[in-house]
């Protein structure tokens, strides 16, 4: 059997076999991680993780390539990561089911996230980034429910994930995290 990269399912040669646009099979790609993921972080947090979180110092940073919130959860939980430590200019943050400020602590850890977050919206329209936080994956799960699609600023349906796919020509620029990597 084929993988989806050795069948070129995101060329152009495909739309029969896969039908929809390239934008829309991206989507598709993007909601299937992000479904998977949540559900595999179901339950308490990883012990390890959060015996980590708990050795960091004020001032650590943290790089991370992966989408889950597994250490964002340990390190919130240890009290040492706060709004502002992704270094992601967050408009608002969704937290006890209702649109808030980022707190304006400053973060003892930074945590990087240079291919985007399971927690991380961005309106593709008015470009303001969204902060989805919880400790709960079931809260976070239920939060995709919750929500409307619609950006509480622009009231259009440009709300998407910030998440950089596993393909070869990766667009940070377009998810707005392309000055992490400058600053990395």
């Amino acid at each position: 059997m084929s993988t989806f990269y050795e069948m070129g399912v995101f060329n152009d040669e495909y739309y029969d076999m896969f039908p929809g646009t390239k934008q829309n099979r991206l989507s598709t790609l993007i909601e299937l991680i992000s479904f998977t993921l949540l559900y595999a972080q179901k339950g308490p947090i990883c012990d390890k993780h959060y015996n980590l979180a708990k050795k960091l110092n004020k001032g650590d940073i943290v790089i991370s390539f992966n989408y889950d919130t597994i250490l964002d959860d340990a390190l919130q939980k240890a009290g040492k990561l706060t709004d502002s430590g992704y270094l992601v200019e967050f408009s608002k943050v969704f937290k006890n089911k209702t649109w808030e400020s980022p707190e304006q602590k400053e973060s003892e850890v930074n945590l990087l996230k240079l291919h985007g977050s399971l927690n991380w919206n961005r309106c593709k329209r008015c470009k303001l980034n969204f902060l989805l936080k919880s400790i709960s994956v079931e809260s976070r799960l239920d939060m995709f429910n919750y929500l409307n699609p619609k950006c509480i600023r622009c009231d259009t349906n440009s709300v998407e994930l910030v998440l950089i796919p596993p393909l070869i020509g990766k667009n940070y620029h377009e998810f707005g995290v392309d000055y992490l990597w400058s600053d990395t």
